[in-house]
């Protein structure tokens, strides 16, 4: 169940530091019921961005104001709803281990294109991006703990990354 973005919003603008226009609504198509949907807090999509519901905004919302929530479309077999939101975190920390860590850069450039082991520092955020490789979001452990204690499931949390 991985949804696709159905229209022209660009999500590159989700890995710098500002907020973005929400003007234009993403649409996320799913292609399942959406009764299936429901029982997850976020949703695995083709942009690999956090698609998150009302209940998970709300918990961030508590937790940091680096965050903007811009909502979506998310469009099923038998329905569609707009009450899931798309997860823009405005912080940026620099917790990559480069000792540690194993990766490659993009040819002739210093930007990192993928891993072959990764390794983070502990760091003062509740929830932020990797400067180095900003697709990575990261969450600190307090927030892991807010989360499974309110039940959330189809988030990716850190013991079941390792």
């Amino acid at each position: 169940m991985v949804g696709e973005l159905t229209n022209n919003f660009y999500f590159g603008i989700f890995q710098n530091t500002k907020e973005v226009d929400d003007d234009v609504m993403p649409i996320f198509r799913f292609n399942c019921k959406l009764k299936k949907l429901r029982k997850f807090c976020e949703l695995a999509n083709n942009k690999r961005v956090p698609l998150v519901n009302e209940k998970i905004c709300n918990l961030l919302a508590e937790c940091s104001n680096n965050i903007q929530f811009v909502k979506a479309k998310v469009q099923c077999e038998d329905d569609s709803t707009e009450d899931y939101f798309v997860v823009n975190v405005l912080s940026f920390v620099d917790a990559l281990d480069k000792s540690k860590s194993i990766f490659d850069f993009v040819p002739g450039t210093k930007k990192i294109m993928r891993f072959k082991k990764i390794k983070y520092n502990e760091g003062d955020y509740i929830i932020a991006r990797e400067i180095n490789y900003g697709v990575h979001l990261l969450v600190n452990d307090s927030l892991t703990e807010i989360l499974k204690m309110h039940g959330c499931e189809g988030l990716c949390l850190p013991e079941e990354c390792i």
